[in-house]
């Protein structure tokens, strides 16, 4: 302590104050610095999860005091990177991600018990809601599903039984789309689950209110003009649908419109034509026939009065006996002659003409000061669009098929649209944690102010006088 106390009395008190408050600094200095340094990695431990189990979630988390953070709006839930495995296990096995849906888990804690058969019925078709639910949302290009369920009380003593209903509402991950054979797996999945269930009950709809699947009544089954109504509905859509998902996957989602008017033809022609082959003509069959005569012809006396008289008897006379023979021979031969007999069937559904419309909105970016600018589509990115639609919808050009893209601004707000970073170097400084960084060059200039301000003269200073405490005055 005297040692202290003599080199403070040595260097003053303006000197002493300046190195106990300079060292005061920096232990503040690299305590923040430290705090900051070693704060926990954040990585994601759950995303686009539904907002009651996300609400769940957090305040699991915050019970247990462990660090959480909410980025993208809330749709990402941020947890020490180290923990993300134990805490996922630990929601998985108390069943907190339930996806908005409840399954056959709705009866493992119910008290049965004084429970009326009404309600049992609710909940065990809600059971069923929440299990197909969960099955759909297992495709990897499904985020949710929503399934309503009608499934008539057979009454007592009917004969009849109403068929079951089903509506299912379907929100797609980005601008995916289910494809006619996951459309057909869906239906298949719920006809198969309900009792008495058939695929034309079923009606399925997407987040945008497309109509993906429509059920139908059997009762208007012989309706012909609906059936053809609805056979154009569904081709057009269907063409529609692979325009916008090819186009999106280059320009972005709900940067395409596409209208299809197509002109089917819905008459069955049955055409029979039958070919012959002269040249190659089979005997078939020989058949032969003979005949023969003999006859004999005598020379009669001349005619008298006598030969006239009737009842008279005649001496022949000895004239003279003419012979005939003939003989005939007929033969006849039958030839088979090939043939080829074609039976054409012309189905309904063939499309006579097609007229394509499709309107693509161009791309946006921000200026020198920073406003966002519409710029159109080149023309040779429109040629390119031109070409792919042709291919994608079968153009041909002996229908006199049409095909008009044109390239308009849409009414969607700037702020609405995912505006252009075309440069890498823009992306690389978007993923950098500015504040963190920040921080710590504030902290560093601090730090090497405060050395070059006040240890560095001192330190200086020592060294020029030489100050040296000597050792007898030590007790």
């Amino acid at each position: 302590m005297e040692l202290l106390r003599d080199i403070f009395k040595k260097l003053g008190v303006v000197k002493t104050a300046s190195i106990l408050g300079g060292v005061g600094m920096v232990l503040a200095s690299l305590f923040f610095f430290v705090t900051n340094v070693q704060a926990p990695d954040m990585g994601i431990l759950y995303s686009d999860l539904e907002p009651g189990d996300a609400a769940k979630i957090v305040d699991r988390l915050k019970s247990t005091n462990t660090p959480v953070e909410l980025n993208n709006n809330g749709m990402q839930i941020l947890v020490p990177r180290d923990k993300i495995a134990e805490l996922r296990m630990e929601f998985a096995s108390d069943g907190l991600l339930t996806g908005g849906s409840v399954g056959y888990e709705l009866f493992d804690k119910a008290d049965l018990l004084g429970t009326s058969s009404a309600v049992l019925d609710i909940n065990h078709l809600r059971a069923i809601e929440g299990e197909i639910a969960k099955s759909i949302k297992s495709i990897n290009t499904v985020q949710s599903a929503r399934v309503h369920l009608v499934v008539p009380k057979r009454e007592l003593f009917s004969r009849t039984q109403s068929q079951p209903s089903a509506s299912i509402v379907l929100k797609m991950k980005g601008n995916n789309r289910l494809s006619a054979n996951q459309i057909q797996a869906v239906q298949a999945l719920v006809s198969m689950a309900v009792l008495n269930m058939t695929n034309d009950r079923i009606s399925i709809i997407d987040d945008k209110g497309t109509l993906l699947s429509r059920g139908r009544d059997s009762s208007a089954s012989g309706d012909s003009v609906s059936v053809y109504t609805t056979m154009k509905e569904e081709y057009e859509e269907k063409i529609s649908r692979q325009i916008e998902q090819l186009l999106e996957r280059t320009l972005g989602p709900d940067q395409v419109r596409v209208e299809i008017a197509a002109d089917m033809d819905f008459d069955k022609i049955t055409t029979q034509s039958v070919d012959y082959d002269p040249d190659g003509q089979v005997l078939k069959s020989v058949t032969s026939s003979e005949e023969g005569s003999n006859s004999n012809e005598l020379n009669g006396d001349a005619v008298s009065i006598q030969n006239a008289i009737p009842n008279q008897e005649h001496m022949v006379s000895g004239g003279a006996t003419n012979k005939n023979a003939s003989t005939k021979t007929e033969e006849s031969k039958a030839y088979e002659i090939s043939n080829k007999t074609i039976t054409t069937v012309k189905e309904i559904g063939g499309i006579k003409h097609l007229s394509v419309a499709v309107l693509v909105n161009g791309s946006y970016k921000k200026n020198e000061q920073g406003k966002v600018e519409y710029i159109p589509r080149s023309d040779d990115e429109m040629n390119k669009i031109t070409e792919l639609v042709k291919t994608a919808v079968g153009y041909k050009k002996e229908r006199n098929d049409s095909i008009q893209i044109v390239n308009l601004k849409f009414s969607t707000p700037p702020e609405e649209i995912k505006i252009l970073e075309p440069s890498t170097i823009d992306e690389i400084l978007n993923s950098i944690d500015f504040r963190k960084l920040i921080e710590l060059t504030i902290i560093g200039l601090f730090l090497l102010i405060i050395i070059l301000r006040f240890i560095k003269p001192i330190l200086v200073n020592l060294m020029s006088h030489g100050t040296r405490i000597p050792i007898s005055n030590r007790t």
